[in-house]
């Protein structure tokens, strides 16, 4: 529609507030897996015990922050619970976190993805100059 702002007419978008809230929280659900998997890809091919309790604390509770649907949150902690993150090797955590994303996807009717490791280290890489 049309409105007069200091004597000129200018368009004025319509603004639906529903829209806009699902969009917000499509692109934060997208942005965290986002973050995750590059995190994946960039963790320490062999990590010592101490990164790895790291990384297990922080992959335990960023989805009580980061996740703006509470049902995404509660789910994505019970698939925690189910299949605890597996740090022991970056390719292990890799291939976690794809299948963590999987279980969220499949339980909001979203499509799964193969969890082929050379796809998703070419995909969230450079992982390594040796790669």
């Amino acid at each position: 529609y049309q409105r007069r702002v200091h004597g000129k007419l200018i368009m004025v978008e319509k603004v639906n507030p529903l829209k806009q809230m699902m969009e917000k929280k499509l692109a934060n659900g997208n942005s965290f897996w986002n973050y995750m998997h590059t995190m994946a890809a960039y963790y320490e091919e062999r990590p010592s015990e101490s990164q790895q309790k790291k990384m297990k604390f922080f992959v335990e509770n960023c989805g009580n922050y980061f996740l703006t649907e509470k049902k995404w949150t509660k789910r994505y902690n019970q698939n925690i619970k189910l299949v605890p993150p597996a740090l022991k090797t970056r390719d292990s955590f890799i291939l976690w976190m794809c299948e963590q994303h999987n279980m969220i996807n499949e339980s909001i009717g979203k499509p799964i993805y193969p969890c082929e490791l050379p796809d998703l280290k070419k995909r969230w890489g450079p992982v390594s100059l040796s790669d």
